[in-house]
């Protein structure tokens, strides 16, 4: 969390010094990059830091995918959005990654990362487009920068030795083809939707 926390840190200041975002947004691009370098732990032994994890992403989420819709719905409405997709992201996700995951598995290799990044450039669907890109990299470098720390951690670069984890989060590939061939298929669905909808972005 230490690197997650030094990523978080210099997104957020390159961000602002290089004018892609103002102050509150680079803010924002910080701590998306602290989020990015938690997330391969999602799957991880301890369910404390996931549950941690979940419930933060819970309650945000839902406010981000609703956008410019908030002015137009009824208190009923958002409420009921709000508390049926923080229910779904906090218990539902934690089901799943309890019961059809383990640790250092799928979310550990370079697709999720990647889908990572998109999946943000998705959520903020009311920031300028440059804004999405600096939040989509941020989390995705964060993520990036785990799988790195961990590689670095498994080689034992003194005794040139190695532990049996070595090569295993800093791959393109999953434990399986098939979940492998899933990854690529989602990421190329929403790039070939991103692609698509490019040619109405405008930057700012």
């Amino acid at each position: 969390m230490v690197l997650g926390g030094l990523w978080g840190v210099f997104a957020g200041f390159a961000a602002f010094l290089t004018n892609w975002c103002n102050i509150a947004q680079s803010v924002v691009l910080g701590v998306l990059g602290m989020i990015g370098a938690a997330l391969p732990d999602i799957d991880g032994k301890n369910a404390r830091p996931r549950q941690i994890l979940l419930g933060i992403l819970g309650v945000g989420i839902p406010f981000l995918l609703l956008g410019s819709h908030w002015h137009g719905l009824t208190n009923e409405a958002r409420l009921g959005w709000i508390i049926g997709l923080y229910v779904v992201i906090r218990y539902g996700t934690d089901f799943f990654l309890c019961h059809f995951s383990r640790h250092r598995g799928a979310f550990h290799s370079i697709p999720a990362a990647i889908l990572s990044g998109e999946i943000t450039f998705l959520i903020f669907v009311d920031s300028s487009l440059t804004v999405r890109f600096a939040f989509a990299l941020s989390v995705a470098g964060g993520y990036i920068s785990h799988l790195l720390l961990d590689e670095l951690y498994a080689w034992n670069f003194i005794g040139a030795t190695e532990k049996k984890s070595a090569g295993n989060a800093f791959t393109w590939k999953t434990d399986s083809a098939a979940g492998t061939l899933l990854f690529y298929l989602i990421i190329a669905i929403i790039g070939y939707y991103l692609l698509s909808a490019s040619k109405n972005w405008k930057f700012g």
